[in-house]
């Protein structure tokens, strides 16, 4: 009996009442009395309830993000870094309020602080290129070149088909001698994935390669 009432939970929409016939003792009436437990309980609201929870919840998360962009598009920099430090006390270690507050303070030329926050989320999602590009674009920004490229590299490994990336660690790689042609091949992968800026930087290159030694 247990098993059936498990399926019944399991499968049912709704709550339903449980009831046994049997005959009335005594007599050849019919009568129908309730089981123990008298309602099999519908697991399936519960899952709905929790669905709908969870689509709101990133509906929410949606508006949040474009709402941010929006500002970043506004260069309204100080109103994201409140806004998304006020959401990170709750959520220290949400990878996508880190991000965004990483490149508001970027855009705000405050590469320090972008730096620490792309440190952060590296040190959370070691796994996301994110945190790795962003710390390469802050070093560059503050001078400091050192580990750029291992960083960009390390990006490059994580996603592999990010144009911005392919194309940054090729413009970097260009500029040594010794891996001049590893950049070539990240530049043309970059062009591959639709990176405008490209296809100018190869022949800018490649002209300088075929230019005659004075």
């Amino acid at each position: 009996r247990r098993h059936y009432i498990d399926l019944l939970e399991t499968h049912l929409p709704n709550d339903v009442h449980l009831f046994e016939i049997r005959t009335r003792r005594g007599t050849n009436a019919m009568e129908r009395v309730p089981l123990d437990p008298p309602v099999a309980q519908s697991r399936c609201t519960v899952k709905a309830e929790q669905s709908n929870t969870e689509q709101t919840e990133k509906l929410l998360v949606g508006d949040f993000v474009a709402r941010m962009e929006q500002l970043l598009q506004q260069e309204r920099y100080d109103e994201v870094i409140y806004q998304t430090g006020e959401n990170l006390k709750r959520s220290p270690s949400d990878q996508v309020l880190l991000n965004i507050k990483a490149v508001a303070h970027g855009r705000a030329h405050e590469h320090v602080k972008a730096y620490e926050h792309f440190r952060e989320l590296t040190d959370w999602y070691p796994q996301l290129s994110a945190g790795w590009y962003g710390m390469a674009c802050s070093l560059e920004s503050m001078g400091q070149l050192d580990d750029v490229v291992p960083f960009l590299r390390r990006a490059c490994e994580l996603d592999p088909n990010d144009p911005s990336i392919a194309l940054n660690l090729g413009v970097h790689l260009v500029h040594n001698y010794e891996t001049r042609a590893e950049g070539l091949v990240h530049l043309r992968q970059a062009e591959k994935l639709g990176h405008r800026r490209a296809r100018r930087i190869i022949d800018q290159v490649e002209n300088e390669l075929n230019r005659p030694k004075s």
